[in-house]
């Protein structure tokens, strides 16, 4: 298992992904900077402290798809093979094709883990740099219940379209797929806000006005278990799919 991961971050190395990673990272120290200097086209409400501005701005993101394009991306970069039927020469290595599955994905989540903290450390230098100097900054702003409970569901939702990306790779392309991920991030943030939207996994992610008592928690365990039953369902699918291939040679 340590084999495939190590060869497949060789891989992603050798493309350079780590550069694309770390430019899209500091799109928040970016905006950081875009909020201290308050230039006319930019109308900018609110106060945040440190925690409630890393939601706002991962909330941003997420709303602008960047995370999603970035997933897209690498999975594409490594999945490659599977189209040009480079992956037979990869069987007949590792026999073990689950071990081949979960070592991709692996791989995968490592590079998205590598995002999300270049991320964070983007944004807490430009929350360090630029906010605490705005009349944006509030010290004693915390995050609500509400903003965890989306942060955790949200969480999920990004292993999710991994795991679906990843799992629809060898017979959809990359930008059919992230047409799939808009439309569903459309349509789950409508649909949180009409009668019985609970019963649909992934909305928590996005309605705002959740309330996340503890009345509540049937609500959001019942979301989890169908969102890592789905992601568990897609890398099944990825399994069979390398079943069903054979070495020819």
């Amino acid at each position: 298992m340590n084999k495939i991961i190590i060869g497949e971050m060789y891989k992603q190395l050798k493309k350079k992904s780590i550069i694309i990673i770390a430019l899209v990272a500091v799109i928040p120290f970016a905006f950081s900077f875009l909020i201290y200097v308050e230039p006319s086209f930019l109308e900018m409400d609110g106060e945040f402290g440190y925690l409630s501005y890393m939601v706002v701005m991962w909330q941003s993101m997420w709303s602008m798809f960047i995370p999603h394009i970035l997933v897209v991306y690498l999975i594409a970069c490594i999945t490659e093979d599977e189209t040009q039927g480079q992956i037979l020469y990869e069987f007949s290595r590792i026999p073990d094709r689950s071990s081949l599955v979960l070592g991709r994905l692996l791989s995968i989540l490592i590079m998205v883990g590598e995002y999300i903290v270049l991320f964070f450390v983007s944004a807490t230098a430009g929350f360090g740099m630029f906010i605490t100097r705005t009349e944006h900054y509030n010290p004693s702003d915390v995050i609500s219940h509400e903003e965890i409970v989306q942060l955790w569901i949200g969480f999920l939702l990004l292993l999710l379209v991994v795991s679906l990306i990843y799992s629809i790779s060898s017979k959809v392309k990359p930008i059919i797929t992230l047409v799939i991920i808009i439309i569903g991030h459309f349509l789950l943030s409508n649909i949180s806000y009409i009668e019985n939207w609970k019963l649909i996994p992934g909305t928590l992610a996005y309605n705002m006005e959740y309330t996340a008592d503890s009345g509540n928690m049937p609500t959001i365990v019942y979301q989890s278990a169908i969102l890592i039953a789905l992601i568990t369902l897609c890398l099944v699918l990825k399994r069979v799919y390398y079943k069903h291939m054979e070495v020819t040679f």
